[in-house]
């Protein structure tokens, strides 16, 4: 049976997560000049923070 919706993989190193949300928002702001609107934070999830965070898959790389 593969992994439930919502789960977090077990390999998933937080401070990396925390880093790269960091990162992502940083360079928004600072570099893009954009605003850390619901628009882009929903993004940011559905985009990068789902798939890092979900667990591998069997066979999957």
């Amino acid at each position: 049976m593969g992994p439930g919706a919502g789960e977090i993989g077990e390999d998933v190193d937080a401070v990396f997560v925390a880093d790269l949300i960091r990162g992502v928002e940083l360079n928004h702001v600072l570099v893009v000049g954009g605003q850390l609107d619901d628009a882009f934070l929903e993004s940011l999830v559905d985009h990068v923070l789902i798939p890092v965070l979900a667990p591998r898959r069997e066979g999957a790389r």
